[in-house]
Formats: structure tokens, sequence, C-alpha cells
């Protein structure tokens, strides 16, 4: 008897792991697959992609917590198959990450995502999923409210990181390739279908991540990945040590700084957007969110202003909740987009800690935009270049000239002070390229002024160490 006993003990605690890991034969519930069934050629078009009306969430869009995703098989780029099933019958939990090449948010991202990957990726699936562009050139974008327009971003400007929204999968492909060959990206990624299956059917967030059980219920859901309270590292933790995902605690008497690199009133010129820059810093150990609302829009027609911090955010958007982790740093901006008429307006915003509502900050800004008097026959666009730009110690600055004179180069902080004047002499006519050693600014928004015959050019820098 006592042997019958402990074979049924045995077989029990045998169950449970074998349940604990997803290894019981029939226990994975998948919705239908989604597709693909075969891989797609690389002419195959692009099915039109949709806008996304999302109200400034994407929390409730697509899949979300507890919910059974649907199966799916997409293809590497060596036209590998993936199959979602084939994934949780290993036993593991799987975690997927959607991203595109033109997503800032994604490619800055990322290394916090590859460090989450190299810790678990022996404990768990990792998938990377390429989708639509989030910020397409010269295309509309599908995420700004219909018509739509274009936003293509100043980062992937800076980054010369601009695409046409593909209209083949080849041409998802070849971005793709691009891709991986600018980013570190050492998990398996696969590419969306030609109809976009997977992006409109989980929730078509530019950066979301999901933690997925070995059942195939969705554990947790990022709309945003390491974004707004959702600590994957911490999620995944949860999951493998069984430890409940209990919300991350904040501190009531936790405290965030700002601090502006600009003054509240700054000048511009039409058809230009006007940046009034700064920093958000939690200056405590426990995580914090920060309610951002603009209170107050009395811009000119045809004017428009938007919030910026981990992301840029549209103009149509007032308000945004911002999670910051302890002891984090974010940038902030308000960017105020003006048209080909000069004017003046003001936007007021209130930056609130939601725990202690007594660290509030109440900004008024005022934004200024005249017609731009300086010549352009000098420095035309495609003739002056700064690279690289953001830089921490050094950066060239190359220009062209279309005729021989003095000319200097200097540098001003964004109050108008006079930081550095490194460059007064004579140039032939034609190229030249100088160096630039920064070493001694902080961080911050600089301008790089070049004079020469009475001519002047203006260039935006920034240093960031």
């Amino acid at each position: 008897m006592k042997n019958v006993l402990a074979i049924i003990l045995f077989l029990s605690v045998v169950l449970s792991m074998a349940a604990i890991n997803g290894l019981i034969a029939g226990e994975i519930n998948l919705k239908p697959s989604i597709g693909l069934d075969a891989l797609p050629s690389d002419d195959e078009e692009i099915c039109e992609v949709q806008f996304v009306i999302h109200g400034g969430t994407f929390n409730t869009m697509g899949i979300y917590r507890n919910m059974s995703i649907p199966d799916f098989t997409l293809y590497t780029l060596d036209g590998e198959a993936v199959n979602a099933r084939a994934l949780l019958e290993t036993g593991k939990p799987l975690v997927i990450m959607l991203g595109s090449y033109t997503c800032p948010v994604f490619r800055r991202k990322l290394p916090i995502f590859n460090q989450i990957y190299e810790k678990y990726k022996g404990e768990v699936n990792f998938l990377m999923v390429n989708i639509i562009e989030a910020h397409p050139e010269v295309d509309i974008n599908k995420y700004t409210p219909p018509p739509g327009r274009e936003w293509v971003t100043d980062a992937n400007i800076e980054d010369d990181i601009l695409y046409r929204q593909p209209t083949t999968y080849g041409e998802r492909k070849a971005i793709v390739y691009d891709m991986l060959d600018d980013l570190d990206i050492p998990m398996p990624l696969v590419i969306d279908g030609p109809c976009n299956s997977f992006w409109t059917t989980f929730g078509p967030a530019p950066n979301s991540a999901y933690l997925i059980n070995p059942d195939g219920t969705v554990y947790t859901k990022a709309p945003w990945f390491e974004k707004a309270g959702y600590d994957l590292d911490f999620e995944i933790n949860s999951l493998l040590t069984g430890v409940p995902p209990d919300s991350l605690p904040a501190e009531p008497n936790s405290i965030f700084r700002l601090t502006l690199y600009d003054r509240s009133i700054k000048a511009g010129y039409t058809d230009q957007t006007v940046i009034i820059e700064g920093r958000l810093d939690n200056i405590f150990a426990m995580p914090i969110w920060v309610d951002l609302d603009r209170i107050v829009e009395d811009l000119p027609d045809g004017w428009t202003s938007a919030m910026h911090t981990e992301i840029c955010q549209l103009p149509e958007i007032p308000y945004y909740e911002l999670y910051m982790k302890g002891m984090d740093t974010c940038y902030f901006a308000l960017n105020v987009y003006t048209d080909a008429n000069p004017g003046s307006g003001d936007v007021t915003l209130t930056l609130t800690n939601r725990s202690n509502p007594d660290n509030k900050y109440y900004m008024q800004f005022r934004v200024t935009a005249e017609t731009s008097d300086i010549p352009e026959e000098l420095f035309a666009e495609e003739e002056i270049n700064v690279y690289p730009n953001p830089f921490a110690a050094t950066t060239n600055i190359n220009f062209t000239i279309d005729e021989p004179g003095f000319l200097s180069i200097s540098i001003y902080d964004v109050y108008g002070n006079l930081s550095e004047s490194f460059v007064d002499k004579y140039f032939e006519e034609g190229e030249h390229n100088v160096l630039f050693n920064g070493a001694s600014l902080s961080n911050g928004v600089y301008f790089c002024r070049l004079r020469s015959n009475g001519k002047v050019s203006t260039i935006r820098l920034n240093v960031a160490k």
C-alpha cells in the first residue's frame, strides 16, 4: 500500500511539473491561424494600410492580457517558417516584440530588449516581428488622424533612416536587410505578411511587446515596450518564479524636476518647427507617473503644437501619461509647428506628479515666428553637413562655398551666448571640412553659426555625453 501511495504521489508531482511547463498534450489553446499558408513572393503587393484610430492609447486594442493568441506562421528573411504553436510546444513562454526600422522608439529601446534576451534566452523563446513602417517618408502616416499627413520625425532625418511605406513584400524585405545591417538584433526575426495580419490582429502599435504563457494565453501586454509601467524583465521573472506580478509601487513623497534648456519665450522662423527643450529627472529610487496636460493652445490659424517625451505625440493629443523609473531621466520638448505666416502664440502645460500632487509645474510658453532673412545662396541645405550629430566630444563641419573669402565659425548656446569661436580665416571656393572639439561643452543644444561675406548660416548641434 505504501508503494502505491508513493507512486501516486510521484505521478502527481510529475504531472504538476508538466502542467507548469506546458508539456501536457492538448493544453495549448490557440485561436484560428491568421496565416501565412506559404512564403509570399517578392512581388506580392502589400495590402492598403488602414488608419489607426487609437485615441492616444493602444492598451485595449487587439490582443491583451489573459486572451488566447491566434496561431500564426511568418517567415524569416531566409524563407524559414516560424510557427507560434511550435514555439509554445517547447514548453517555454514566448516573448514577442513588434518593431520597424523607421520607429525611433524601437531603435532606442532595442538595446534594452537585447539585454533581456541575453538574460532569459535559455528559458524563454523570443521573436521579433517586423511590421509596417511607423514613420515612412513621403507617404501618409496612418497613425495620424484621417485624412492624415506625413510624419517622418526629426530622429529619422538626423539618422538618415528615410524609407517609403513598402508596396511589395520584397520592398519590405529590403528595408529589413538594411535594418539588420545597421542594428544589433540577435533574436529570430520574422516579417509580417503582405496584408499585415499580425499587426492588425495583435494591436496596431509601433513597438508593443507580449509575454505569452506556454498555454497560449497572454501573461502581459506592453502597448509600448519599456514604457508606462510595463517592466518586461520584471514580468518574465514573475512568470518563471511564480511571484505574483503586482504593480510596481510608487513613492508618495517622490519628486521629479523639470529643467529647461531654452527660455519659455522663444523666437523662430516661419515654415519651421520651433522647439523648446528640456529634461525631466526622477530624483527618487522608486518609479513615478507624471501627467502632462496641454491646457491652453492659443496659436495662429495653421499652427499646431505637440509634446515630446519618450515619443513625439501628435498635435491632436493634449494629454499624456509618462512613467519614469527610479532615478530616470527623460527628454522633454514642446514642438510648435508654424506655417508660412509670421505670428506669435501661447501654449500652457501642466506637469504633475501623480503620487505627489504638490510636485507640479505650470509652464507658459510663448513662441514667435518671423520670416527668415538669412541668405540661402551661400550655404544651401545640401552643401553643409555636421556629422556625427549628436556628438560627445568632436564633430565634423563640412561646407561648400561658391567664392573665396574669409569665413568664421562660432558656437552659441540656446540663450544666444557665445560659447566658442574657433575658425576665422580665408577659404578658397569649394568643399571644406573642419573638426570641432566640443569636449568642454555640457550636454544640451547649441547653434553653430558660419559667416562669410555678410552671409550667415546657422546649424543646430546636439551634445550628448
